[in-house]
């Protein structure tokens, strides 16, 4: 299933592409970058890309987000001195925490608290691969060239995937003082995408019009501001959909901005 996220935020613009594909198999040999990203109680601007289980928990299909009906459950679990051994991260914006749930029995205990508004699975999120691509219906289709971008400059597309190639031709220079800006779980690289699909994605969304490469773009005058957030490394292993939470959170706050 496609998940598109677009929505008009004090005229701007914020747009994520990739695939929703839950793990159908809980044996598959597939793991995600083991990258942590630092997880202040009042962040922001932090992704929160966590693929390692917690020592001794051997069932990384036990991840659930439990969500709470108030701040001050999650923010009182937060401020104590070391998480529990189950507590994988937080989502404090959401007054969410990611934990891991051992038993039918612990998930019922935690449905019947008074301050627990519902709980949910922590699914794999993998990339979308090339046999389930869709072919576009066209820059005239959808008849950008018909429509002016001399206001374009104010707006700004999010794009979350596996990066932003900053040497390709066909793409928008990042140069500093443009208007291309970006930020990226652990130590992954927003500027670099040996994967290609979040290049391929910008590419749709952006490339160079009349530069003589490549294709045009649904906005191709160079003129538009993209925010990356890379969160998927080279290789498009999976990532948690909790991560995507605080993903699609950066976006929001930077097309506010």
């Amino acid at each position: 299933m496609m998940l598109f996220y677009s929505e008009l935020l004090g005229g701007a613009i914020l747009l994520a592409s990739i695939a929703f594909l839950p793990s159908a198999n809980a044996n598959r040999n597939l793991r995600g970058s083991n990258v942590t990203m630092p997880l202040p109680p009042e962040t922001d601007k932090y992704l929160t890309l966590i693929n390692e289980k917690p020592q001794g928990v051997s069932d990384e299909e036990n991840r659930y987000i439990v969500v709470y009906k108030n701040d001050y459950s999650v923010k009182m679990a937060m401020q104590k001195e070391g998480a529990p051994q189950t507590t994988i991260t937080y989502l404090p914006k959401d007054k969410a925490e990611v934990k891991i749930i051992d038993s039918i029995e612990e998930l019922n205990k935690l449905k019947e608290r008074t301050d627990v508004e519902y709980i949910e699975k922590d699914h794999k999120i993998f990339l979308q691969q090339d046999s389930n691509e869709k072919v576009p219906y066209g820059i005239d289709l959808v008849q950008s060239l018909n429509v002016p971008d001399e206001f374009v400059s104010n707006r700004k597309v999010c794009i979350i995937d596996t990066g932003y190639d900053s040497n390709h031709l066909d793409l928008p220079s990042v140069d500093t003082g443009s208007n291309i800006t970006g930020v990226a779980a652990g130590n992954l690289d927003p500027f670099k995408d040996g994967n290609g699909h979040g290049t391929h994605v910008a590419g749709t969304i952006a490339a160079v019009a009349n530069n003589n490469v490549g294709v045009v773009g649904v906005i191709g005058s160079g003129r538009i501001n993209l925010h990356i957030v890379r969160v998927f490394d080279d290789r498009g292993r999976f990532v948690w959909s909790s991560s995507l939470v605080s993903a699609v959170e950066e976006c929001v706050t930077q097309v506010q901005m």
